[in-house]
């Protein structure tokens, strides 16, 4: 319960039997009047201090009220009053996760656990926790410890199988989906999970049949739907893709207090444009948005007069994107609008087919004085290769999908190491990022990079900075797609489990036709391989480029990237 009702006077008095008090705040809360019931516990611990009942409940109410700050600290009186120890420090694990703590949550677990042993859902949550941190096998212990306790969870054997799919390891996590399919035939979460770990063995036709099969347990599971879409999507299905890529916004993912309503309506490609103000608007990352930014020609070609609306990240970089009208900021208060349609909606609304991708390069050119600027900084005479350095990407914290894939999609920046020793070119980094540039600064190697990201403020920084190397060597994050949207020769570092806009098996990409070239790892987490392949192609690169030098100046058709 989260409401509250004002509306009925406190009494003036609390009754004399404490019991009698606790009753009136139970029925209290059984009409969800919570802030009055959540006054007269505070008087009765007033008066009974050391009434560990009263604290419990005086606890419950600041849950429900989601004042998990106020819930802690109850509980954590209760304690001291002598309240049942294993119970109250694992409700207090509880109140930690809401609050995002989840290093605290675990220790609380660790407490209950002290305390009882075979605490089935201390052991459970734990796994949970330690899996939001990243820190899969001690989750896939936690959960093996509570399947000990309760082997017919099939709950458990479902959450103990994300965990080992975490870690890619794909086989043992179907075993794990497949036992608690047998406890529970019709669990749709578990048929939607064994289709992730399929895709990830690269079965996916066996993926689609799990996918349906979720949907056939629950038809309105927007998971299934969604995981459905992405599987289309990676093998070129573009056509149900991309109606099955609207399932994203009931996901637990998507699902957002600031996704913004709107009085209009969503246009699919439907309705006529003509003489009409549509409102495109950015979601998800920011190589989400530079990637599909280009759609914006498309739309003004309908007739439509377009509003563009991007992180406050990628303004001055968009400015004067060809087919917007008026570009804004997030936040910023929007003039009228006939229509609206997120950016990554614009593939179904205009049909796009997965051979017919719209991919006129350069859509995103630097400002020019922009660029001059970055030339006078880094030096516009040079014979000697650019080549611009990505190795990491930035989780969403909190969201163990999130995280997960960005530990599979992001390398050490010592895997680079075995670049620096061909001979003619100059590194520099692109990377930003606290924990990832703290790689490159505390790195023996770092000598060998020309950092100046310090300063880069935003992407039309970075843009300026690009259009003066003659490469981009970057995994999979907004560089990659900014580098490719300028035209520039970009060389994507990609994971084994490919994201679903790369395809499967493909050297190239339709979205960035004759300057992206995909390096894949043979096996999950095989980044020696993929440097060992780059490098070979470096060498190449180099000697054409030297060749280019001795043939004239201006002269790059010998070493750029072509098929």
């Amino acid at each position: 319960m989260t409401s509250t009702d004002n509306s009925d006077n406190l009494p003036d008095c609390i009754c004399v039997d404490p019991q009698e008090a606790l009753h009136q705040v139970r029925a209290l809360c059984a009409q969800n009047k919570l802030a009055q019931a959540r006054t007269l516990c505070r008087e009765i611990c007033v008066a009974e201090p050391t009434s560990v009942e009263a604290l419990n409940l005086l606890a419950a109410i600041a849950l429900q009220a989601r004042d998990y700050e106020d819930a802690i600290a109850t509980m954590r009186q209760a304690l001291l009053a002598g309240g049942n120890a294993a119970v109250t420090h694992f409700n207090i694990g509880v109140a930690l996760r809401e609050l995002g703590r989840f290093d605290d949550e675990v220790a609380a677990y660790d407490e209950s656990l002290a305390h009882r042993p075979r605490f089935f859902e201390a052991w459970f949550n734990r796994g949970n926790a330690l899996r939001l941190l990243g820190r899969h096998d001690e989750a896939i212990a936690s959960f093996d410890h509570a399947i000990a306790i309760r082997p017919e969870c099939a709950e458990a054997f479902n959450n103990r199988g994300n965990a080992l799919g975490d870690l890619g390891r794909h086989g043992e996590a179907i075993i794990s989906f497949d036992r608690a399919l047998t406890l529970k035939p019709d669990y749709a979460v578990a048929h939607d999970n064994r289709g992730n770990a399929l895709e990830g063995l690269g079965r996916h036709d066996d993926a689609l049949r799990s996918y349906e099969e979720a949907q056939r347990c629950a038809p309105d599971y927007a998971d299934a739907h969604w995981n459905e879409s992405l599987c289309r999507l990676l093998i070129g299905d573009y056509a149900r893709g991309w109606e099955k890529y609207e399932w994203r916004w009931r996901t637990g993912t998507y699902v957002r207090d600031e996704w913004p309503r709107f009085s209009v309506p969503l246009w699919l490609g439907r309705e006529s444009l003509a003489g009409r103000t549509i409102l495109l608007h950015a979601e998800g990352g920011l190589g989400d948005t530079l990637q599909f930014c280009r759609f914006a020609t498309s739309v003004s070609t309908l007739g439509a007069r377009v509003l563009l609306e991007v992180q406050p990240q990628l303004h001055r970089l968009l400015t004067g994107l060809d087919g917007v009208d008026e570009l804004l900021v997030q936040g910023q208060r929007r003039p009228a609008f006939d229509f609206h349609c997120p950016l990554m909606s614009l593939p179904l609304a205009l049909g796009t087919q997965s051979d017919a991708i719209p991919a006129s390069l350069p859509y995103i050119t630097p400002d020019p004085e922009q660029v001059s600027a970055w030339g006078r900084r880094i030096g516009e005479d040079r014979d000697r290769l650019r080549v611009g350095l990505v190795w990491a990407g930035n989780p969403r914290l909190g969201i163990a999908t999130s995280h997960a894939m960005d530990k599979r999609r992001s390398m050490p920046f010592a895997r680079f190491e075995p670049l620096f020793d061909l001979c003619g070119i100059d590194f520099y980094s692109l990377q930003k990022g606290d924990a990832a540039q703290a790689q490159l600064r505390g790195s023996p190697l770092a000598q060998r990079v020309i950092d100046v990201t310090d300063q880069i403020e935003d992407f039309a920084d970075t843009a300026a900075l690009v259009a003066h190397l003659d490469l981009v060597i970057a995994v999979d994050t907004s560089t990659a797609h900014l580098a490719g949207a300028m035209g520039k020769p970009v060389w994507l570092l990609n994971r084994y489990d490919t994201c679903w806009r790369w395809f499967l098996e493909r050297s190239d990409s339709p979205w960035y036709p004759k300057v992206m070239r995909i390096f894949r790892q043979p096996e999950p987490g095989n980044w020696h391989a993929v440097v060992d392949e780059v490098g070979d192609a470096l060498r190449q690169l180099g000697d054409g480029f030297n060749r280019a030098e001795t043939s004239g100046p201006g002269n790059t058709q010998g070493w750029q990237h072509t098929r």
